[in-house]
């Protein structure tokens, strides 16, 4: 069936058009801005099980993978090669003042670039957003050693 949507571009008219297009019917929308599902989705929460419906209706990245919702190492073997992915260092750990060091960050961020980097379809960022008690010198570390080791060929 073919199905005009209007508003397909707001909160309520995305999960109209993905359940349209999930049954397989033809959508167009018609609407003041392009619809959400060619964005970059804000990802922040567990998404295992509508990834799949994500990745029918042309979601290509997700943005960002908190470490406490999502196993990105994990998501990254299932999904590397259909999602870029973004984020991952924990905003409520590693960057926190008073709990990371910039070791730690310099640490993680390391192995994130040696474990997900390869390939292509990673792009580090903190879990979240940069709140204001993510300490700078952590917010830093993390900065430099992305820049020392985050061009390919990775070499970490």
């Amino acid at each position: 069936m073919k199905v005009l949507v209007t508003g397909g571009s707001g909160r309520v008219g995305g999960y109209v058009l993905r359940d349209l297009l999930r049954h397989g019917h033809a959508v167009s929308n018609f609407g003041r801005t392009p619809p959400l599902v060619n964005d970059i989705p804000h990802s922040a929460g567990r998404l295992w099980q509508v990834l799949d419906d994500l990745i029918s209706l042309g979601v290509n990245a997700l943005h960002p993978i908190e470490a406490k919702a999502m196993d990105i190492y994990d998501l990254k073997r299932r999904y590397g090669q259909k999602l870029a992915i973004f984020g991952n260092v924990d905003l409520g750990y590693t960057l926190e003042d008073g709990q990371g060091t910039p070791e730690a960050v310099r640490a993680e961020v390391r192995k994130q670039i040696k474990e997900l980097a390869p390939g292509g379809g990673y792009g580090l960022a903190s879990g979240a957003g940069l709140t204001r008690y993510v300490k700078l010198e952590n917010f830093l570390a993390m900065r430099e050693t992305l820049y020392e080791y985050g061009t390919y060929p990775i070499g970490v």
